[in-house]
């Protein structure tokens, strides 16, 4: 039996269906017409995402941080995933701060 291929799309934008969510959304549907391929596409556009504070809570205690926010579910979803596609637009020379 084929193991399916999970990929995951990730969108590191601030606007909703703009641009990179399309962009992600359509490399996201490409794959999926390949065989045993499943997808998922998660747009920050509409995630708490919190910069980090480098408390390093984290490092010295090898847990997930501890700020409640949904990075730590977006982690969870990237290391499930064999595969990622991500998008994110330049803004002024870098990628948006929710994308970091």
């Amino acid at each position: 039996m084929k193991k399916t291929t999970k990929i995951l799309g990730i969108s590191g934008t601030n606007i909703k269906d703009g641009n990179c969510d399309q962009a992600v959304q359509a490399a996201l549907e490409s794959a999926a017409q390949m065989a045993d391929i499943e997808t998922e596409f998660i747009t920050l556009a509409d995630k708490k995402i919190m910069s980090c504070k480098h408390c390093q809570y984290c490092i010295e205690n090898m847990v997930p941080c501890k700020f409640e926010d949904d990075a730590n579910g977006i982690i969870d979803k990237m290391a499930e995933a064999d595969g990622m596609i991500w998008g994110a637009p330049v803004w002024t020379h870098t990628i948006p701060p929710p994308t970091h």
